[in-house]
């Protein structure tokens, strides 16, 4: 998440038949050019290349859906909290970013809007902020993102409240004096 809002200029060359599907891309996306290899070069830097470090996978919705079948919404709260205890720290960690409840932002980045886990969107800040976090993969996987922030949060040294609201999530901070 760069946005110290100044740009650099760099020139570099491409293969020919890769531009020309960068430049559809990135007209079907609405942007320019330079607008889409921003995004792109960010998520890279932000993202992928910390990813890889700890073996992360794309898999598919359907897939998702499949595995939790097999499981209760217990062993998928369960779950949640024993990798949210673990993954995100190993992250925030190989990218450099400091451990502290200030880094969930980073986080909710990586899992929301890089991977796709859900959609995070955060109202207001301090005591009466809190994040919304939109799932389209069921109730199940709810109570897994449930586990997973829980987790992570406790490994960030803070506590939260969570307020399931159908397939989707209320996350409150809970401040040390609360």
């Amino acid at each position: 998440m760069c946005t110290c809002g100044e740009t650099k200029v760099r020139s570099f060359r491409i293969d020919t038949c890769l531009d020309k599907r960068f430049q559809l891309m990135a007209e079907k996306e609405g942007q320019t050019p330079s607008s889409f290899l921003n995004e792109i070069v960010e998520t890279y830097v932000e993202y992928t290349r910390y990813a890889k470090q700890v073996n992360s996978i794309v898999i598919s919705e359907t897939s998702i859906k499949g595995f939790l079948n097999y499981l209760t919404e217990e062993e998928c709260r369960e779950n949640g909290l024993t990798l949210g205890s673990k993954v995100p720290t190993q992250l925030l960690l190989l990218s450099g970013t400091p451990l502290g409840i200030e880094s969930l932002e980073v986080s909710m980045d990586h899992l929301g809007n890089h991977s796709g886990w859900f959609t995070p969107t955060l109202h207001g800040k301090g005591k009466t902020g809190y994040w919304y976090i939109q799932n389209s993969f069921g109730t199940k996987w709810r109570c897994f993102l449930e586990g997973y922030f829980t987790g992570l949060i406790r490994s960030l040294g803070a506590g939260s409240i969570m307020e399931p609201v159908g397939d989707n999530l209320i996350l409150r901070i809970v401040e040390d004096d609360e």
